[in-house]
């Protein structure tokens, strides 16, 4: 997938609060959040297409004082689940 693919699934991801039936709901939105600023920041990323498991990394703390990348994993749901879910919470 294209960088903007995974921003527009990241938009798409996003539950409202109503719906969200998982402790960990709000958790998985904010990381949400979090992938979509580091793709729309241009950060490098790398994919796992089977899981649609993505690693984005970024010039965080560590890339200011020691000249080392920092990394994050994210999980993002797949466009199929999200329509089958039709706007439901997906964690």
């Amino acid at each position: 997938m294209k960088r903007q693919e995974l921003i527009d699934l990241c938009e798409k991801a996003i539950v409202s609060e109503d719906k969200w039936g998982n402790r960990d709901s709000a958790s998985a939105q904010r990381q949400i959040g979090e992938l979509w600023a580091l793709l729309k920041a241009g950060c490098d990323y790398k994919l796992d297409h089977n899981s649609l498991s993505i690693t984005v990394y970024y010039k965080g703390f560590m890339y200011f004082e020691m000249l080392d990348i920092e990394s994050e994993y994210f999980y993002l749901p797949t466009l199929k689940e999200l329509e089958e879910l039709n706007g439901e919470d997906w964690y």
